[in-house]
């Protein structure tokens, strides 16, 4: 579809939705569960939140962020499991595990200073 075309068709459905808008008013719905979205999330609120679902969205919709970053994966430094070949457990990090550990450690604060990712 063509963009601009896509933007008038989803304006004119947010005119519709809002014919049909009716807020939440916290005073009055304390008994229903909700989580609203302020200022794309600059303020959550959440009411009557239970259970493990509505924890997780919670948690989803409270932690969302709409700019774009850099996410880092790594994994764990050596420990000594890996060098016996084993996978799993919860052994202790070799001498290179420590050193890999405490590297990135540096690396992280040099990113943080420099502002650029953090």
């Amino acid at each position: 579809m063509d963009p601009e075309q896509a933007l008038d068709d989803f304006r004119q459905r947010l005119k519709g939705y809002e014919k049909v808008y009716e807020p939440l008013n916290e005073e009055l719905d304390d008994g229903i569960p909700f989580i609203k979205l302020i200022d794309v999330g600059k303020r959550v609120l959440a009411n009557r939140i239970h259970g493990y679902l509505q924890s997780q969205i919670l948690f989803y919709l409270a932690n969302y962020h709409v700019q774009p970053r850099t996410i880092w994966l790594c994994r764990h430094g050596e420990c000594e499991n890996n060098v016996q070949g084993r996978i799993g457990g919860d052994s202790s990090l070799t001498p290179a595990g420590v050193e890999f550990s405490q590297r990135l450690a540096k690396f992280c604060t040099y990113l943080k200073a420099a502002n650029s990712y953090f």
